[in-house]
């Protein structure tokens, strides 16, 4: 049976000697203020942009994609929440497995949100979903793996429910299980935290440039305007996205190991 499991076992594992080399590195190269105008500032943008196209070619995302960047993924989820707020009325459509920080704010959302049922075999009720979104579904929320099971969900099938109800609908994956360790699912946002890879204090999310909303507008206005969130580490950002391309090509590699031990296996 092909595997659907995939346990998270990042805090359970001494330091990476390869991770706590490459933020060494990019702390002496890249500790400039980005935001400033000086020659050591421009050095870290242009890192960050370079580091960023190596992830995602490394792990094959869309070719619409950019990314805004924070210091955790309960900051994205903080974040998110805001910029619903912000949407007309309507609801949203997730479910109560959702990261506890996500769940909080769903708590704090001025829509009305909707909980889809799990099936018997711990997927998405797919009746049940289609009950829940209609043409008010702003924002649709589903995990790409569960961090406490390490279940697997079927995103494909559940995109294609969500999209021919309301192809409006935000369609948003938390993929910080996944990210770098396994082919992203399709999503108009994905997310990332450096946390589940050995780098501290790094996150990202990712987002399709021909969305309705320019988030890494939202994102500026977020911090520079209402003052809602700090400044990222760059240095933590790129150290993120660089470790993301080597561990992908690492667990494909084991994929492919996995997948030769199974075929060979007796029945």
């Amino acid at each position: 049976l092909p595997m659907k499991i995939y346990l998270d076992h990042a805090s359970a594992q001494l330091p990476n000697e390869e991770n706590i080399k490459i933020i060494s590195e990019n702390l002496r190269k890249y500790s400039a203020n980005a935001e400033n105008r000086h020659f050591g500032s421009y050095q870290v943008r242009n890192a960050e942009t370079s580091a960023l196209k190596k992830c995602m070619n490394a792990l094959d995302m869309q070719f619409d994609t950019n990314a805004v960047f924070f210091s955790s993924g309960s900051e994205i989820f903080r974040f998110i929440g805001d910029f619903l707020n912000t949407l007309p009325q309507g609801n949203i459509v997730a479910n109560a497995a959702m990261h506890p920080a996500f769940i909080a704010m769903l708590k704090r959302s001025k829509h009305d949100v909707r909980m889809v049922k799990f099936n018997s075999e711990s997927e998405l009720d797919i009746d049940d979903l289609k009950t829940k979104c209609d043409k008010n579904t702003r924002f649709f929320a589903h995990w790409h793996v569960h961090s406490e099971t390490g279940l697997i969900a079927d995103i494909e099938t559940v995109r294609k429910t969500v999209k021919n109800i309301n192809p409006e609908t935000i369609f948003f994956v938390d993929t910080i299980q996944s990210f770098g360790k396994m082919p992203l699912p399709k999503a108009d946002l994905l997310t990332a935290s450096g946390h589940k890879i050995g780098i501290a204090a790094s996150a990202a999310l990712f987002y399709r440039k021909n969305l309705k909303y320019d988030f890494s507008r939202l994102a500026f206005d977020y911090r520079h305007e209402d003052y809602l969130m700090g400044r990222y580490e760059n240095a933590m950002i790129i150290s993120m996205l660089e470790y993301a391309a080597i561990s992908n090509d690492n667990h494909l590699y084991f994929q492919s190991l996995q997948k030769k031990i199974r075929e060979n296996l007796p029945p």
